[in-house]
């Protein structure tokens, strides 16, 4: 292996001390030209480098931010990553990435990213019933700054999410509005909050018009195209007037997209179909899908930006919130899987 090029070998080289080739490397003043041009040659005669981790450390910091995630594959959780990625790059930090196994210690995990000195942690993982038990104040006190993604707002929490329930209500308005009555949800699995968001939202806009939601209009789906296409089925059999779908995601309308033309029904004449998440491919569907736009990259950015800030408020001992909540809406997007006009 190489040898590592340190500032005493640059001072040694150019016939200076350690502390001249140290201004020069910082831009220091009270350096002559002449001695600046020299050891700057130096430095490119020897191939140094600096050490910034080294030096970030000699400064009580490493900007580093630690991501505690799962599921990376699935289209919210890899838009939100990408969000954090790209805030964390232009703010001169690197992201540690731990992988959250759903049998792990969830307070494990995050004791493994501070033992590595991360200056603040997002917490971009799914969120269940009762999964926050062990984030107690003692805790998180003991711990970088901490920052849960796509999380209900929560006492003594640093928390930034997205308006799921207003969401789903949107887009059920949407459909009341086109004189749809018999409106089924395919939801996601019900142990995640974000499931239950959505299926609330459409519980909401359905009782605002005065109609009680009925259960055999409810199913739960796994996120798949395959569960979208069989939960339809399964809908229709049980309600053989259902004249539109709410999907608690673009992937399971793209099955019920496709269950509904094998079954005859035209879409959206006799079906209105919508979504949720305004996937890359959702304008291209066979009618393109009703759907709604989620700030899924912004979620990211703003949740790097609240931990890098809460970081910088621990470095400089200044005052920072006990807790946040930040929310940020959606946005309904109509196309004709959902209206005759």
């Amino acid at each position: 292996m190489a040898k590592q090029i340190t500032l005493n070998d640059v001072a040694a080289q150019a016939g200076v001390s350690y502390q001249t080739v140290s201004r020069v490397v910082n831009n220091k003043a009270e350096i002559s030209e002449e001695t600046r041009l020299r050891v700057l040659e130096v430095i490119r005669e020897l191939g140094y480098r600096p050490n910034i981790l080294a030096r970030n450390l000699a400064a009580g910091r490493t900007r580093t931010l630690g991501v505690v995630t799962t599921e990376l594959y699935r289209f919210g959780p890899s838009r939100i990553a990408t969000g954090i990625q790209q805030r964390c790059q232009e703010l001169g930090f690197q992201l540690l990435l731990e992988w959250l196994d759903t049998l792990d210690n969830p307070a494990h995990r995050l004791d493994e990213l501070a033992g590595r000195q991360v200056d603040a942690i997002v917490w971009l993982g799914p969120e269940l019933e009762d999964d926050l038990a062990w984030a107690t104040r003692d805790c998180l006190d003991c711990l970088s700054p901490v920052v849960f993604c796509d999380f209900h707002p929560r006492p003594g929490l640093h928390v930034v999410s997205i308006e799921n329930r207003q969401a789903a209500a949107d887009v059920t308005r949407h459909l009341l509005a086109q004189g749809r009555r018999r409106i089924g949800i395919i939801t996601g699995p019900l142990e995640r909050a974000i499931s239950r968001d959505r299926l609330a939202g459409w519980q909401d806009a359905l009782r605002e018009v005065g109609i009680e939601p009925d259960p055999s209009l409810v199913i739960t789906g796994d996120w798949s195209p395959a569960s979208g296409e069989q939960s339809f089925h399964t809908l229709l059999a049980c309600n053989p007037n259902l004249d539109a779908v709410l999907a608690s995601n673009d992937r399971m309308a793209l099955g019920v997209l496709h269950a509904a033309y094998a079954t005859g029904r035209c879409v959206p004449q006799d079906l209105a179909v919508a979504g949720i998440d305004n996937i890359q491919e959702a304008a291209f569907f066979t009618p393109p899908l009703t759907t709604v736009q989620q700030p899924l990259r912004e979620l990211g950015r703003a949740a790097a930006q609240l931990a890098i800030d809460l970081a910088e408020a621990r470095w400089h001992k200044r005052p920072a919130p006990a807790e946040t909540a930040i929310v940020l809406p959606c946005e309904l997007i109509v196309r004709a899987s959902s209206t005759l006009t």
